[in-house]
């Protein structure tokens, strides 16, 4: 049975988890959907990058991490797919999948014309992680991404975020990652 993971900037409050959900239900309802959060800042690549960097090396080979955190939704980029350590990787090619190390392989996953180009998360990546999901090898559907694509262009992994445990002067100037407690990271 596979596991798929989902990391979302999509919040709690609105449907768009559950849309998601269905799709990957309908592909692979036998899958266990894991939610690692959904509570990134909306566009935090960053944050999304360092939480997703946390996590992966929890999970076993055959994992596929669906990552969904793009300001740049509705535009031209790219949506990326890569392998890992016998571990999948679904995001927006902004530089979110960029703490693979380079012998990562990615893939460019095709945008099809009926997909809203407003909600990926449900039109593109949850049903590519479906395919994954049923054993279908991503690579021989799917194209190689060439080297110029914004993953190369390593973000360094951390957020303006300002933990509120701490009074500002305390604070470092960047922290990756605040807790939901308040400790920064």
């Amino acid at each position: 049975m596979a596991i798929i993971t989902l990391l979302t900037d999509f919040g709690t409050a609105d449907s768009y988890i559950a849309e998601m959900k269905g799709v990957l239900s309908t592909y692979a309802p036998t899958a266990t959907l894991v939610d690692i959060t959904h509570d990134v800042s909306p566009g935090d690549v960053r944050a999304a990058q360092y939480l997703l960097s946390r996590t992966w090396m929890f999970f076993p080979e055959g994992t596929i991490y669906v990552a969904v955190v793009d300001a740049g939704v509705g535009t031209d980029r790219r949506v990326l797919g890569a392998t890992r350590h016998g571990r999948y990787f679904l995001a927006p090619d902004n530089g979110l999948l960029s703490f693979l190390s380079m012998n990562a392989t990615f893939i460019s996953i095709p945008v099809l014309p009926e997909a809203a180009p407003t909600f990926h998360g449900r039109d593109v990546f949850a049903p590519a992680a479906g395919v994954l999901a049923n054993g279908r090898p991503p690579l021989a559907c799917w194209r190689t991404a060439d080297r110029s694509s914004r993953w190369a262009r390593r973000l360094p992994i951390r957020s303006s975020c300002r933990c509120r445990s701490r009074p500002p002067s305390e604070t470092p100037s960047w922290v990756k990652w605040c807790t939901s407690i308040g400790s920064g990271r």
